[in-house]
């Protein structure tokens, strides 16, 4: 049991110098040029690269909130805030908002 902490707190302090980079990188990615895409893409393929040996053969690797969640357009300059939002509200077993134009 001892040997198995001692390996948890070696991939820790392993994966955490690299997760701060990662976290910088990843909290730039969020504009909508291509630049940025292409940044962020690179960004996701260094984590993923350096978590691969500590993943097991049958794990697969990590998804992204970017891979399941699409881009949205940019505001125009000098847009204020609009009449109404959209709101998507999830619970565990249902959707109840999707969409929802709210105030």
């Amino acid at each position: 049991m001892r040997s198995l902490a001692r390996a948890a707190a070696s991939a820790t302090r392993r994966l955490s110098t690299s997760s701060s980079a990662f976290a910088e990188a990843a909290a730039g990615s969020g504009a909508a040029t291509p630049a940025a895409a292409d940044a962020g893409a690179a960004s996701r393929a260094a984590f993923q690269e350096k978590l691969r040996p500590f993943l097991s053969s049958t794990s697969a690797p990590p998804c992204f909130p970017s891979d399941f969640m699409k881009p949205r357009p940019a505001p125009e300059a000098g847009a204020g805030v609009p009449e109404k939002l959209t709101l998507n509200f999830f619970l565990p077993h249902e959707q109840p908002k999707k969409g929802a134009a709210v105030r």
